[in-house]
C-alpha cells in the first residue's frame, strides 16, 4: 500500500514525539513512526524534516547537535540560497 500526505492518518501527525521545539524555527518534525511500503515504519530519531535551521539560537544549535546529524538536504533552489543565509550550525554536512 502507497502512503500519500492525504492518507497519513491524524494519529501520526499528532504524536507528541514529533514535534521538536527550537527557538527561530517553524518547524523541525521528527519523521519516526511513519508508515512505509512493504511493512514497518520510519524509526525514530533518524531522520528530521525543518525549515530555516540559520535561524537557530545557541540553544537550537545545542539541540540540534545533541542529534547528531550526519547529513543536511538542503532543498532551496539557488536563487533561494543566494537571497538568504547560509545554512547555519550544519554547514559542514550539507548536500545539495
Amino acid at each position: 500500500m502507497t502512503q500519500t500526505a492525504g492518507s497519513v492518518h491524524a494519529a501520526y501527525l499528532a504524536d507528541p514525539r514529533r514535534r521538536i521545539e527550537l527557538a527561530g524555527v517553524l518547524n523541525f518534525r521528527d519523521v519516526g513512526g511513519y508508515p512505509v511500503e512493504g511493512g514497518g515504519s520510519v524509526r525514530w530519531r533518524t531522520l528530521f524534516r525543518s525549515d530555516a535551521l540559520h535561524r537557530l539560537d545557541p540553544a537550537g544549535v545545542a539541540k540540534v547537535a545533541s542529534l547528531r546529524l550526519r547529513t543536511v538536504v538542503d532543498l532551496r533552489t539557488r536563487p533561494e540560497v543566494d537571497l538568504g543565509q547560509g545554512p547555519g550550525p550544519v554547514s559542514g554536512r550539507v548536500t545539495r
